[in-house]
């Protein structure tokens, strides 16, 4: 059993959906970069990382300015429905995730189980 923040087969979020949907395009018209990516599947590590960027626009855009001092002062009154989820941060700037994707290795390939609360 395998534990991760996203996945690709869940159609609940249509944010995820879509994601999905463009970079599975971008793969395809870049086989250089789907060579790299091993493939057209999306790890979690890519939709954790437009998420990441996502908050980060956010959070610049809470501030109000690009200084870094500002960003962390408004980061923990950002809140953004990513791909991966809802996400909000504590007054510390760490994120809250409440749940988790539990796949299993079946035929050589990750098949999707259950969501899991881990709040």
């Amino acid at each position: 059993m395998v534990s991760t923040f996203f996945d690709e087969a869940d159609t609940s979020n249509t944010a995820a959906a879509d994601f999905v949907k463009g970079f599975k395009e971008y793969l395809q018209a870049n086989p250089a970069d789907m060579e790299k990516n091993g493939g057209d599947g999306v790890a979690a590590v890519s939709a954790l990382g437009y998420d990441a960027y996502m908050v980060a626009v956010a959070a610049i855009e809470a501030a109000g300015s690009t200084e870094g001092s500002a960003i962390r002062d408004a980061l923990p009154g950002v809140a953004v429905t990513g791909v991966t989820g809802a996400i909000a941060f504590d007054e510390n700037g760490d994120a809250k995730k409440d749940m988790a994707y539990l796949n299993i290795i079946e035929g050589g390939a990750f098949k999707f189980l259950k969501t899991v609360s881990i709040g």
